[in-house]
């Protein structure tokens, strides 16, 4: 059973976070000290997160991304990827329809009110309990600019965001 968007989310106004993903089926949630993606908020806004994946969509749905979030002028979509760097290609493009399917739903639910969207494309291996992004040959500037021709989206491969 999938929950609303406000029993999937929680607003924090901490300088630095992480965002881990969930085992088992589990939702992405917030980690003060370690974690896939980084959130740098030095402002100490309020910021919100919203676990999108097995919360708002339920676990079977593989086509949403893992997590939002957003400040009063962004909304960033967030998918996480763990995986070996030999295998990054195939995740690269289930990511990109995660990112697209959960950005067009928001839309479709009036969500985002002309807000700036940035999607992002986690992609991490883990070592010794440490996260270590995976780093990219080159970036595929077809799909960047489908996503900001189609999407009105910035697109980036990256494991952090700075709100300021």
């Amino acid at each position: 059973m999938t929950k609303t968007i406000e029993e999937c989310s929680e607003s924090t106004p901490l300088p630095i976070f992480f965002i881990k993903d969930g085992e088992n089926k589990e939702p992405a949630y917030l980690d003060p000290n370690n974690g896939e993606f980084n959130i740098r908020n030095f402002t100490a806004k309020e910021l919100t997160f919203i676990a999108t994946d097995s919360c708002v969509y339920t676990s079977d749905d593989e086509k949403r991304c893992d997590c939002v979030v957003h400040d009063d002028k962004t909304f960033c979509f967030i998918e996480l990827k763990n995986c070996k760097r030999t295998n990054w290609q195939n995740h690269r493009e289930k990511a990109e329809r995660q990112l697209e399917t959960t950005i067009r739903n928001f839309e479709a639910e009036n969500i985002l009110n002309g807000k700036n969207l940035e999607a992002y494309m986690c992609c991490t291996c883990t070592i010794n309990n440490e996260y270590t992004k995976i780093k990219r040959a080159s970036n595929k500037s077809e799909i960047i600019t489908y996503f900001e021709d189609s999407l009105n989206t910035s697109l980036y491969c990256d494991n952090q965001k700075e709100f300021k």
